[in-house]
């Protein structure tokens, strides 16, 4: 389904480690380095910022208007590589292109696709306690706006959406309930019309039916692939759930940090 097509995402050669304080190194060395993120000794610098590598050069393009699942056990690196595409943050090494752009390296093309042309969808739904379901989902809408955009008109406009996308997954009865009135999947349907508010091209859903019980979590998925069907969105799934992922376009396995056809996996199996 790819051949001829220009992927929407390209990551190559994806690198992250993440610093880990050595406990041989003394407490001194400790104590500063924790502090300052500096001890002052070369050899001890080395023992409290040796990195432990979570992804270890990984490549992967995604296409316009395709499903992929990655998935794999607890603690490969899939979290983390959804993270790095959304732009939440930067690699150790290695690009993350998006249409040919680099937006792994912060600056103002990161802000724009990270606002923009991506929405993230959490397992733990991160929503606002104190905002009701409406003005959770306009969070992304008043972080793109400036306040004379926003109380000059941008505001009404995206209410508009908001109140289409709240309909759209069911939940028109519950605009002014907060997130601790709502039960676990009516905050996860909070949390995906807040990712589709500013109509982003990728959907990046990490274990989005993790935290709810089976039968909540096929409404859910239901939901997502009725959303899609509609709006033509690109998603990433990062997921345990293999009937999830038998549904997706394509799938690719992580383990140790690294990336592999899951097909090519399964059939390679013994057995």
């Amino acid at each position: 389904m790819t051949e001829g097509k220009y992927p929407i995402i390209s990551v190559r050669g994806l690198v992250k480690n993440y610093p880990i304080q050595r406990t041989d190194a003394s407490l001194l060395a400790r104590a500063f380095g924790r502090a300052f993120n500096w001890t002052g000794r070369l050899d001890e610098w080395k023992k409290l910022n040796v990195g432990l590598p979570i992804l270890k050069g990984v490549d992967l393009d995604v296409y316009q208007d395709e499903t992929l699942a990655i998935v794999g056990p607890s603690g490969a690196g899939k979290s983390t590589l959804l993270h790095l595409m959304g732009a939440l943050d930067a690699p150790t090494a290695g690009t993350i292109l998006y249409r040919g752009q680099d937006v792994g390296r912060g600056g103002r093309s990161t802000d724009e696709y990270r606002n923009r042309r991506v929405g993230l969808v959490f397992q733990f739904y991160h929503l606002f306690p104190d905002l009701n379901a409406l003005e959770n989902v306009l969070v992304p809408a008043m972080v793109a706006s400036s306040v004379l955009g926003w109380y000059g008109g941008a505001r009404s406009r995206y209410e508009k959406r908001a109140l289409e996308l709240l309909a759209r997954v069911r939940l028109e009865s519950r605009l002014r309930h907060r997130p601790a009135q709502l039960s676990g999947g009516e905050q996860q349907r909070v949390a995906i019309a807040r990712a589709l508010l500013l109509e982003p091209e990728l959907l990046l859903c990490d274990e989005p039916t993790g935290n709810l019980d089976r039968k909540t979590g096929e409404e859910v998925l239901e939901l997502l692939w009725e959303l899609k069907a509609k709006s033509g969105q690109t998603y990433v799934i990062v997921t345990h759930d293999r009937k999830l992922a038998e549904r997706a376009d394509r799938c690719v396995e992580m383990e140790d940090g690294h990336l592999r056809d899951a097909k090519a996996s399964a059939e390679s199996a013994p057995g």
